[in-house]
């Protein structure tokens, strides 16, 4: 569920992922709702954890299912009065596929989905399971590129990670990793990391890398960071 190979290699090495993490991850990736839904449904029959966490698979696994069928098989009655959805669609390996749908939060809730299954597919919400929590398999320096199929032109600059614990610094959830995407002229080539202050880490000219999402447009860094 991830499209970059380096990183889809790195984290299998060196990250064994919970369900909840899981799921989100196949929840917001590049791929056909239809093969979400039986992934997820697998990962609460097979992964183990806790009878919550695969109750809350099964529960995303129902949600997707649920706007796939409402949005492009409507019914009478199964979308709401006037009900719009924005619906998301790809070529992805080769076929053109829905990836992701977004409907009416409080209409929704009203069908009867927990809030708790909402933000585990809403990539507004800023509670990923990600965000700040993970590492990458780049060396300070690397040139990176990141272009998103929204983006006319990629965004290339230069990593620089700072690993708050670098005892611990492969995905435990008391350390916050900051990552950046420099610019030449941002790069602080003549800075340790180490005491940095905030403000004297990165110039003007950066991208921070930091969270499972890109901004704000729905696509996961782990799909299309890329190196240079």
């Amino acid at each position: 569920m991830i499209r970059s190979p380096e990183i889809r290699d790195y984290f299998r090495k060196t990250w064994q992922m919970g369900i909840r993490e899981q799921v989100q991850l196949v929840s917001l990736s590049y791929e056909d709702i239809r093969e979400k839904v039986k992934i997820l449904r697998w990962v609460a029959d097979n992964v183990p954890g806790s009878a919550e966490d695969k109750k809350l698979a099964r529960g995303v696994a129902e949600y997707l299912e649920f706007c796939y069928d409402a949005a492009t098989k409507p019914v009478d009655g199964n979308t709401g009065d006037n009900e719009e959805w924005d619906i998301y669609s790809a070529m992805i390996h080769g076929q053109q596929v829905t990836y992701r749908i977004e409907g009416d939060e409080d209409w929704l809730l009203a069908q009867g989905f927990a809030q708790d299954t909402l933000d585990m597919v809403n990539y507004w919400v800023h509670s990923s399971m990600f965000d700040h929590h993970f590492t990458l398999p780049f060396e300070r320096g690397s040139r990176l590129r990141l272009q998103t199929p929204d983006m006319e032109e990629p965004y290339v600059g230069l990593f620089d990670p700072y690993y708050m614990d670098f005892e611990h610094r492969f995905h435990y959830c008391s350390c916050e990793n900051h990552m950046y995407l420099c610019q030449e002229d941002s790069f602080p080539v003549e800075k340790s990391w180490d005491n940095v202050p905030e403000a004297e880490r990165v110039k003007s000219n950066y991208l921070i890398i930091s969270y499972h999402m890109v901004w704000d447009s729905g696509f996961s860094l782990f799909d299309w960071l890329e190196r240079a």
